[in-house]
């Protein structure tokens, strides 16, 4: 009976939602050409924009380099053309034998009037490798402006000066730029273009107004804003350093500003396949281009069919030349992080696995599903044999095991939405801590602790001194400690969805074996 009422009832709740879901693209849409439009054509003039020499402020231009790029030169080269009366560039190079830094020391002896340095070899303070080869030129840059532009972006000559005057208006703590594709060599070099060209931009225009997105093809803060929270070094335990860095300074109640300037990312010859590795780690950029036009126009018509009677074809071809005409006027004018956990991203070809909150490991140390699972079976396995679970026995683990991996589901979603308002657990600023009473001799935000170990809530700010000898650790994710309840696990750090997962199969299985062995040894 129910099911054959909501059997009748789906195609009215499809055409419902279809209408929606149109109703809020073909807004969406509109609202972020037109700002756009008004952005890119409207820009402050360079009269407003520009400083006198001595009011300048002075700019550290950090340029990290790997390898030789497509059209390498011409982007290097614009940044010695910039108009701006003070600034240097400082070029980080890993290795001394990476093939640009030839074209640095050439480009150097063609400008020798530009304060200009070649900083060559990294330091390794995180698994970013972008990172590890800034931090030796952030250390050494003399400015209190930073501004850090990818090797593969040009810039105009007066994209500084409106950067400064943007980042110099009240409450402003980072300025990033729209990233345009430019100069295609392949297939997978066009779509790529026409990704960033039309779709990115409408999406990235009305993120960025409402929370903090930041794409690191060029972005400037103050070097302040970092040092309080340890520096460009802090950040090189995430893949995503730059979107990290944004959060930072947003998160202290700074603004973020998009200027009228746009800069210019040479694509090259990238194949299809380089292409989504490449973009993994931003959310929804396998799906989005579809869903907006091709899925959404479907979805649009079909409701538009059941309630006006509208035929399906032609709302269908208008609905594409109306995204059309969107993305044609964009050219003219030239979402949680945790859900990809253990998602493979290549960065200059070293693979990495992307972990909870953002963070990264190298694939060699990654655990996945298929091996955690494995683990888990092995130790149900080996309860069962070890222990000569009775046959309730085992029916009564598999059924609790089947259940916790329920509720580990559900703790997992339930984590997504608390995200999508507190941010990722590892770097929002916890509400309240918990606080563990220790043995002498611990030190570090150690999690586990021995079952006999008093709790204490401690509210937000609470100072304790050292006699109470107790640890504060800040909010960890709904599912690790569902596993942690679940499967008396207990982790130091948040472990991955996969890892956590394990131990708490592999918890309750050594649980049930406990429990048996006592109930046998009371019956003999």
């Amino acid at each position: 009976m129910v099911l054959g009422t909501l059997v009748q009832l789906l195609p009215l709740l499809i055409a419902v939602a279809g209408i929606g879901l149109w109703v809020f693209m073909f807004g969406l849409g509109l609202l972020s050409t037109s700002i756009c439009y008004l952005r890119y054509n409207q820009k402050p003039s360079l009269e407003q924009c520009t400083l006198s020499p001595q009011e300048s402020p002075g700019v550290s231009i950090l340029r990290p380099l790997k390898g030789a790029d497509s059209n390498l030169r011409d982007n290097l080269e614009s940044t010695f053309l910039l108009e701006y009366p003070k600034y240097e560039i400082m070029f980080s190079v890993a290795e001394a034998t990476d093939p640009a830094i030839a074209v640095v020391k050439d480009l150097m002896e063609q400008y020798p009037n530009v304060d200009a340095k070649l900083i060559v070899g990294d330091i390794h303070v995180g698994v970013n490798p972008k990172v590890n080869n800034m931090v030796k030129s952030y250390d050494a840059s003399k400015y209190e402006i930073v501004w850090i532009v990818d090797s593969n972006v040009t810039v105009t000559p007066h994209t500084l000066t409106r950067a400064i005057y943007h980042l110099l208006q009240p409450n402003v703590g980072l300025i990033h730029h729209l990233p345009i594709g430019v100069l295609p060599e392949s297939l997978g070099a066009s779509v790529e273009q026409v990704y960033l060209n039309t779709s990115h931009v409408k999406m990235y225009t009305i993120i960025s107004m409402l929370i903090s997105c930041v794409i690191g093809k060029s972005n400037m803060f103050r070097k302040s804003e970092l040092d309080a929270v340890g520096g460009l070094a802090h950040f090189a335990k995430f893949m995503s350093e730059d979107n990290l860095i944004g959060r930072t300074i947003w998160n202290k109640g700074r603004r973020h500003v998009v200027p009228g300037d746009v800069v210019y990312q040479s694509l090259g010859g990238d194949g299809v396949k380089k292409f989504f590795l490449r973009k993994a780690h931003l959310d929804g950029v396998i799906v989005e281009p579809f869903i907006e036009c091709l899925v959404n126009g479907l979805l649009g018509a079909y409701g538009f069919k059941y309630f006006l009677g509208t035929p399906m074809l032609q709302f269908y071809c208008a609905h594409v030349l109306y995204w059309f005409c969107l993305d044609m006027v964009l050219t003219s004018v030239n979402f949680p992080h945790f859900w990809l956990d253990g998602f493979r991203v290549d960065w200059r070809g070293v693979p990495y696995r992307l972990q909870p909150g953002g963070t990264v490991i190298p694939e060699s140390d990654y655990v996945g599903f298929t091996k955690s699972i494995r683990a888990a079976i092995k130790t149900l396995q080996e309860t069962i044999s070890f222990n000569d679970l009775s046959w309730t026995s085992q029916v009564y683990l598999f059924g609790f095991t089947g259940l916790a991996a329920l509720f580990f589901a559900l703790a997992y979603v339930a984590e997504c939405f608390v995200e999508m308002v507190l941010g990722p657990a590892e770097q929002a600023a916890p509400v309240r801590f918990y606080a563990f009473e220790t043995k002498p001799g611990e030190t570090g935000n150690e999690i586990g602790v021995d079952a006999g170990a008093e709790r204490r809530r401690v509210d937000s700010g609470v100072k304790l001194d050292d006699a109470n000898k107790v640890i504060l650790v800040a909010r960890q994710p709904i599912w690790v400690r569902a596993a942690c309840y679940m499967g008396g696990c207990h982790f130091v750090s948040t472990p991955s969805v996969a890892k956590a997962w394990g131990n708490m199969i592999e918890g309750i299985a050594k649980k049930a074996g406990t429990l048996e062995s006592p109930a046998k040894e009371k019956e003999n």
